[in-house]
């Protein structure tokens, strides 16, 4: 049986929160969330130019999406 690693509720609305809301910011962390908010995440830390680590995603679309970089 393949273990459900999808939590429905806050994960799902996790895309209206944003890199920028937070003041100062070393490092970042992308980890398991919802689609849209991991994509987004992501990109905004990109953006920033912040360093970040993506944690390791069941969904290889967010791969092929070519928005993950790691510093």
């Amino acid at each position: 049986m393949k273990p459900n690693y999808a939590f429905p509720g806050a994960m799902s609305e996790s895309h209206q929160n944003k890199v920028s809301d937070v003041s100062v910011a070393d490092i970042g962390i992308v980890s398991p969330d919802g689609r849209d908010g991991m994509i987004q995440h992501a990109q905004q830390f990109s953006d920033a130019h912040i360093p970040f680590i993506f944690a390791q995603v069941r969904n290889a679309d967010v791969l092929r999406r070519g928005v993950i970089t790691l510093y």
